[in-house]
């Protein structure tokens, strides 16, 4: 705690003691309760918090996941066939910067044993109990996804390999199908420079890609062996330009390691910004996945939700606690006078 709040916590307990106090702290209380920000609307969490060493198949925690219909749990692509490369509970969380996080992560293979280097992208599919979509075709419509990432092994004879986060629609199924997907993460290439993007294939398969360019708020546009990130997408619905049907492109841009808390990071510290080329309407299956090869990369912390700081939360602040604290000496104090 730095010096001027341990200075003005002593201050508080000793003005507690006397009994002129007691009666505006409970108001000071209160407005500090009514003056803590709020989540406009947490959608989804998964802070990965299985019993570490069992796969990710079959596992239905987290928060805000449909309970009826297909994918009510994480659906692993590999789970039938190469063992080597099924998506793992390991223990601990990744963490970066003050963000809150709990549980265990996810790391996307067991081993890297496998010589395999011509493998698809593999995915660990999930159905989001709210599905993403606007209010209607005109208004626009903000929802946050975020997660962590941490590159830990990057073995591939054809070079560096990618990664994602993918959202798609519900019909789409666990391989993602012919419906427009939108991505974000570290496409696949053979460039061990290649850096963190926003990618989106249409039905006819044909992908449009922003790459991000590091700025002064992001100076880090690709993941390195060792080092978490924390990558966010701001999905707004209707924000693009008109397709000439009464409808609108939809925009994303990419947050590379912004500051957790309450405010939100401005446009121009997105190092990337894309416009889907066509119009979406509803995104219901979210999954991680990566492409190719004998790599090994972790994830955590995935949350979705209506404001900047439903992905990116913090710890309160202690100060309430103190003032609770300092208010249940008084009482006590005053009893034993009594």
């Amino acid at each position: 705690m730095p010096g001027s709040a341990l200075s003005a916590l002593f201050s508080l307990t000793h003005m507690v003691f006397s009994r002129s106090f007691f009666r505006p702290l409970v108001v000071v209380s209160s407005l500090f309760v009514s003056s803590l920000p709020l989540h406009a609307e947490l959608l989804t969490y998964e802070g990965f918090g299985y019993t570490a060493g069992t796969f990710i198949d079959g596992q239905t925690e987290g928060t805000g996941f449909a309970t009826t219909g297909n994918f009510t749990a994480w659906t692993d692509e590999q789970a039938a066939d190469l063992e080597d490369r099924r998506g793992t509970i390991q223990a601990g969380s990744l963490t970066f910067s003050n963000l809150t996080t709990s549980g265990n992560s996810l790391v996307d293979r067991s081993s890297t044993s496998t010589s395999q280097t011509s493998f698809a992208a593999a995915a660990m599919t999930r159905q989001l109990g709210t599905h993403l979509m606007p209010a209607n075709e005109t208004t626009q419509t903000d929802f946050w996804i975020g997660f962590l990432v941490r590159r830990d092994v990057n073995a591939n004879s054809n070079g560096r390999n990618g990664f994602h986060l993918r959202l798609s629609t519900f019909a789409t199924g666990a391989s993602g199908g012919s419906a427009p997907k939108l991505y974000f993460g570290e496409p696949d290439s053979a460039d061990a420079t290649n850096p963190y993007a926003l990618w989106v294939q249409a039905a006819d398969l044909s992908t449009t890609t922003a790459v991000a360019s590091s700025n002064a708020a992001s100076p880090v546009v690709t993941s390195d062996i060792g080092r978490t990130d924390f990558l966010v997408m701001r999905l707004t619905f209707n924000a693009g330009a008109s397709l000439g049907d009464g409808t609108f492109k939809e925009r994303m841009q990419l947050f590379v390691n912004p500051t957790p808390g309450a405010t939100a990071p401005l446009d121009s510290n997105a190092v990337a910004v894309l416009d889907t080329p066509m119009n979406v309407t509803e995104l219901g299956l979210i999954d991680f996945g990566d492409f190719y090869g004998a790599t090994k990369i972790s994830f955590d912390e995935l949350r979705g939700g209506t404001t900047y700081q439903d992905v990116a939360p913090v710890p309160e602040p202690s100060t309430l606690m103190f003032i609770d604290m300092a208010a249940i000496l008084f009482a006590v104090r005053r009893n034993r006078r009594a």
